[in-house]
């Protein structure tokens, strides 16, 4: 059972509500502080370039 909110996508696929963005994020500062973010939970990292 899912205890966070969800989005569901037109296929049926459901996405995290809450996700890490990882914009202004590089290097090692970069990297680790995604691992935090998988660590603490975060399932939805974004990480789109701009």
């Amino acid at each position: 059972m899912s205890t966070h909110p969800v989005f569901t996508a037109h296929n049926g696929f459901a996405l995290p509500a809450v996700g890490l963005g990882t914009y202004r994020l590089n290097g090692e500062e970069g990297a680790a502080a995604v691992a935090a973010g998988i660590d603490a939970g975060y399932r939805l990292v974004d990480s789109a370039f701009n």
